[in-house]
């Protein structure tokens, strides 16, 4: 298997061991979504945390660091490199009835029901009404491969247009 593919798997074991409730996200999400698989131009993994799940994951350190990954902490979020390859964690904050990232705004329930996908031969969590998900963050042609297309999240904006 390749590199992102071992790494994602490895983050996993160590997570699911801990506890850590994460969930992919952004092209790791469309790839595991879209393709099963994933997408071979996207330079990373990305997985979503809750913010108050942090503390589990700064835990697992110790092992995460075992397995041969380096990287730092953030605030508002932390990436693991091995092997010439990243994951990125977004920490998702909640705030009031919203969940957000820097700037991005979300309804908080659409972060607290997820929904659950089989990819990479197990089960992972994505976002709920994953496709409303994939059209706000990649458009209306998510479902059409595009080398080098990017999440597009409007700053301040939320989900629903507002």
């Amino acid at each position: 298997i390749g590199v992102a593919t071992r790494n994602l798997l490895d983050i996993k074991a160590i997570l699911d061991k801990a506890g850590v409730k994460f969930w992919l996200m952004f092209g790791t999400f469309l790839g595991a979504y879209r393709d099963g698989s994933i997408i071979p131009w996207d330079g990373d993994t990305d997985l979503g945390i809750y913010f108050e799940d942090s503390p589990k994951l700064l835990g697992c350190r110790d092992e995460i660091t075992k397995m041969g990954f380096e990287g730092g902490s953030g605030i508002v979020m932390e990436t693991l490199y091995r092997d010439g390859e990243h994951t990125d964690f977004y920490f998702i904050y909640l705030m009031g009835n919203e969940r957000t990232w820097l700037n991005f705004r979300f309804p908080a329930d659409a972060f607290e029901t997820l929904n659950t996908i089989r990819f990479l031969d197990t089960t992972w969590r994505i976002l709920n009404n994953p496709e409303k998900w994939l059209s706000y963050i990649y458009g209306k042609d998510w479902r059409t491969p595009i080398v080098g297309k990017h999440a597009e999240l409007p700053r301040g904006d939320d989900w629903r247009g507002k």
